[in-house]
């Protein structure tokens, strides 16, 4: 059960971290959108900038925001804190509901909730 549980924080650890660089990525993208609107001359194009990378700003930080649940859920079922295991299930569940990580999600209830998984963290 011990190995289940390190490949379930690993997995969070990854879905967090591709999640804040997608949010990063997308900053970079609408920055670069930005920046030819703003070479194509004028006042339209520093407007067009301005809206394009606050636009891109506030992606990355919503995206960041987002990935911080799971990224604190896998370091902390990597040591065994038991506010991660009801943290995980809780996102789990809302991994099912969203459509995000089902896969994920269906695997990180099915460990967490057995007898097992929850002797892990007492």
């Amino acid at each position: 059960m011990s190995t289940h549980i390190q490949i379930i924080a690993w997995l969070h650890l990854i879905l967090g971290g591709l999640a804040a660089l997608c949010g990063v990525l997308v900053l970079l993208v609408l920055l670069g959108i930005g920046s030819f609107a703003a070479a194509s001359g004028g006042h339209e194009g520093l407007v067009g900038f301005t809206l394009f990378g606050g636009f891109g700003t506030f992606l990355m930080v919503l995206a960041i925001v987002m990935a911080l649940p799971d990224l604190l859920v896998g370091w902390g079922l990597l040591a065994r804190r038991q506010w991660a295991r009801i943290l995980c299930i809780v996102i789990s569940i809302l991994h099912l509901l969203s459509g995000v990580g089902i896969l994920l999600g269906v695997y990180s209830l099915v460990v967490l909730l057995m007898p097992e998984g929850a002797r892990e963290f007492s």
